[in-house]
């Protein structure tokens, strides 16, 4: 989008724009920029928190314990949003952690 802003002062320097139109425009684009630089700041925050509990490596004693789990709990199942079955053989498991306390 900054390319764009680019490419609209050159319109306008040229003379295919008039001011009114440049100034238009140019707002038209800063309010797309500055909405794009919130949705990823959004989406930043998001994955920040979902790195936070991402089951790693070093996590192998929760890990283990929730396989080995013979119950499901509150806590195990509540970061699940939706559970799509496809066939036998593939299941989708969506999770939403933006809502939880884990």
């Amino acid at each position: 989008m900054e390319l764009q802003v680019i490419v609209l002062y050159e319109g306008f320097a040229d003379g295919k724009l008039d001011k009114t139109e440049y100034i238009k425009a140019k707002s038209d684009l800063n309010a797309k920029l500055y909405n794009a630089k919130i949705s990823l700041t959004e989406l930043d925050f998001k994955l920040q928190g979902f790195e936070e509990h991402t089951v790693k490596h070093d996590d192998e004693p929760l890990l283990k314990r929730i396989l080995d789990s013979e119950d499901l709990t509150k806590e195990m199942i509540s970061p699940i949003d939706k559970i799509i079955v496809y066939d036998p053989e593939r299941i989708e498991i969506r999770f939403d952690f933006g809502d939880t306390n884990i």
